[in-house]
């Protein structure tokens, strides 16, 4: 995890890891390819927009805010065609 210009920590875990430590889980049962295809691809758009997003990318009861998603996808959209 890290931090933004504001002091807040960015979450670049994926949906399924996300959830298991909100549960405690410490050995969570996932797909280590699509995590790090999930993080690489948030890496990605916090990099092309200089802009770290990652800590409203879940919502406060967990789930993954696609809202925020959506928005930063057409921004990148936007940016770069």
């Amino acid at each position: 995890m890290l931090s933004d210009n504001n002091g807040r920590t960015g979450i670049y875990l994926s949906p399924m890891l996300f959830n298991n430590l909100l549960e405690n889980n410490t050995v969570p049962i996932h797909s280590g390819s699509k995590t790090d295809v999930f993080t690489l691809g948030l890496s990605v758009l916090v990099a092309a927009l200089l802009k770290n997003f990652t800590s409203k990318i879940y919502n406060p009861n967990g789930t993954f805010n696609m809202e925020v998603f959506t928005e930063v996808f057409r921004e990148m959209e936007h940016k770069y065609s």
